[in-house]
């Protein structure tokens, strides 16, 4: 038997039943503190992300994400940079953050990509790869099915 999509709103709490998510491939066993540059007009908290208005960005221990988008290798030139990434992504499509930051978050992208070692080059295939992914990954309707169990 496959998996049940749920429909509906989640509760905050659920008891005799869990609600869940695939395609997470990763999740942080340490919390992340990082300054973006983009400064919110108010402080935002999502779940395990927090981006404050002075641009610190803090993404707690147990975050989960699915590495970089596209077809491209997981290695350690690559995760930091999609994890940021990722996080401000998720504001974005959650409508805490403006849609028009998306250009900002993704040259953020493509520096750190550069500063964790990635040749320029490749680094720019990333930035155009992430580019795209993040102007579907953004919208509302991207947020992934909801499973329940049983």
């Amino acid at each position: 038997m496959g998996h049940k999509v749920f429909k509906g709103k989640v509760p905050a709490t659920a008891r005799d039943r869990i609600y869940y998510v695939k395609g997470m491939k990763y999740q942080l066993v340490s919390t992340f503190i990082t300054r973006t540059g983009i400064k919110p007009p108010r402080n935002i908290h999502c779940d395990t992300i927090h981006l404050y208005k002075n641009g610190l960005l803090i993404i707690e221990i147990w975050n989960a994400c699915d590495g970089p988008s596209g077809p491209t290798k997981d290695s350690r030139k690559n995760m930091l940079p999609a994890w940021i990434h990722d996080a401000l992504t998720k504001l974005v499509r959650r409508k805490l953050l403006a849609r028009k930051r998306l250009k900002t978050i993704n040259r953020r992208f493509k520096r750190d990509l550069k500063k964790c070692g990635m040749g320029k080059k490749k680094a720019h295939l990333y930035y155009l790869g992430g580019s795209l992914g993040a102007h579907f990954a953004s919208k509302p309707k991207a947020r992934r099915k909801v499973y329940t169990s049983p």
